[in-house]
């Protein structure tokens, strides 16, 4: 007489088999979809940067050829070449980060690459405010120190004006490193949690 404290029959084998490639194939179809929704995510954040930086670039080097001051010129002059720049290093960025498609390995390769993407943009997100803002806002001073120069005695002019070039700043990192990196941090953890599905079953 068969017990339930037996061995498994070839047909149970089959059975668990079976069940195990379908939870696999559901959790790869699962992970290939956090990739995509990863690829929107950054294209649509990116083609916003693109269409800002883009449009304000011809205004600020048409505002440097304008300008008769060296120092606004030199200012709308870092101005333009940040925007300019940073439309190629946001296509870079965005080319190196969740590039790969059904590639052929296991599923926790699959899985490493993904979080390895979701851990790239981050980064790429919390530099923003170093390599971009910081540049841009200082291209910003320059332009505006003459006008504060005129209307303010020194040292407020300096202090009033980095003031109000630390307010903009500080919205480009909450929004880069709260915001956005918040939302990433929250699908990287989806991420993770799938794979840990997985090695419990």
């Amino acid at each position: 007489m068969n017990t339930g404290s037996g061995p498994p029959d070839d047909l149970q084998e089959i059975w668990r088999a079976q069940s195990k490639r379908e939870d696999v194939s559901m959790i790869l179809l699962l992970l290939q979809e956090k990739q995509r929704s990863l690829r929107d995510l950054i294209e649509g954040q990116d083609l916003a940067e693109y269409l800002v930086s883009l449009a304000l670039a011809p205004l600020t080097a048409w505002a440097a050829w304008k300008a008769r001051a060296p120092i606004v010129q030199f200012g709308f002059g870092i101005m333009t070449l940040m925007l300019v720049a940073s439309t190629a290093i946001i296509r870079v960025s965005e080319r190196g980060t969740a590039r790969f498609r059904n590639i052929d390995s296991s599923i926790v390769e699959y899985h490493r690459r993904l979080l390895q993407s979701y851990d790239t943009r981050i980064r790429f997100l919390k530099s923003v405010k170093f390599w971009y803002a910081i540049p841009l806002f200082v291209g910003a001073g320059l332009v505006l120190r003459p006008l504060f120069e005129r209307n303010l005695p020194a040292p407020w002019d300096i202090v009033v004006l980095a003031g109000l070039l630390l307010i903009p700043w500080l919205g480009v990192r909450h929004m880069n490193d709260v915001r956005r990196v918040g939302e990433l941090r929250r699908r990287r953890d989806e991420v993770q949690s799938l794979l840990e599905e997985m090695d419990r079953e």
